[in-house]
């Protein structure tokens, strides 16, 4: 590859809101973005081009950031290398950040490893969670309709974005609730 479109890949995955790191069939990260090396930094390994995806692994369990291996390492690290290439899951970081982390094998028998920040997603979710549970008798009707049908049409926003990011099964949930939350907004 020519200089000038490698340092257009370069800028161009640089410029993407995700991390992403790609592993050649022999899995050696063969390319990555800062964020992709900074979120893998931060679960354990040092990334560099050349790296194998196992010393990174590796890593990882003895800093123990895989909640999941923990106190089963040598178990976990098995099923996740039979599971490299069609791996997905959320993981979320020490400080708190959530990331769906998805990993696919390409055509040249390679993996492409995205991650996508969620942290808002589960916070909205962990938001209507509490609003779930919340017994009814702690619930107030709103005195104000003005106030009434801007909390439904939020929390109908809330929904729909959460739906987004759902499975299938959560995804027709979360809807209905959206659903049943604008029908609401809209009789006040």
């Amino acid at each position: 590859m020519r200089a000038d479109k490698v340092e257009v890949l370069t800028t161009a995955l640089d410029a993407i809101d995700e991390a992403l790191g790609v592993y050649d069939a022999d899995d050696r990260l063969v390319a990555y973005n800062d964020r992709y090396a900074m979120l893998r930094s931060a679960i354990g390994g040092d990334v560099d081009l050349g790296v194998r995806w196992d010393e990174l692994i590796t890593s990882s369990l003895q800093h123990r950031t895989i909640p999941e291996a923990q106190g089963r390492e040598d178990a976990w690290l098995t099923f996740r290398r039979r599971a490299r290439g069609a791996y997905s899951i959320i993981r979320q970081l020490p400080n708190g950040s959530s990331y769906r982390v998805n990993e696919r094998r390409t055509l040249l028998g390679g993996i492409a490893v995205v991650w996508t920040d969620i942290s808002d997603v589960v916070r909205l979710d962990h938001l209507a969670q509490a609003q779930i549970v919340r017994p009814a008798s702690r619930m107030r009707p709103a005195t104000d309709p003005d106030a009434s049908r801007r909390s439904h049409e939020l929390m109908a926003l809330q929904w729909r974005k959460l739906a987004e990011y759902a499975d299938p099964i959560h995804r027709e949930i979360y809807l209905a609730f959206a659903a049943t939350c604008e029908r609401r907004a809209g009789e006040h």
